[in-house]
């Protein structure tokens, strides 16, 4: 399970609850720093930094 606390949470869940409705199984969320993968209820959501996403 991940763990995350604040703003970072609240982004999850939101995100989370628009891949639901709109029957998504993967989604990005770009952020300053942080990288990651969180799994949950059967979605991928690739946490990525955006030094990386950038160079992409």
């Amino acid at each position: 399970m991940y763990a995350l606390i604040g703003r970072l949470r609240r982004e999850v869940d939101a995100l989370m609850e628009g891949m639901k409705r709109l029957v998504v199984k993967r989604s990005f969320l770009v952020t300053a720093d942080r990288e990651e993968r969180i799994e949950k209820e059967g979605c991928l959501i690739e946490v990525w930094p955006m030094w990386k996403w950038l160079l992409v």
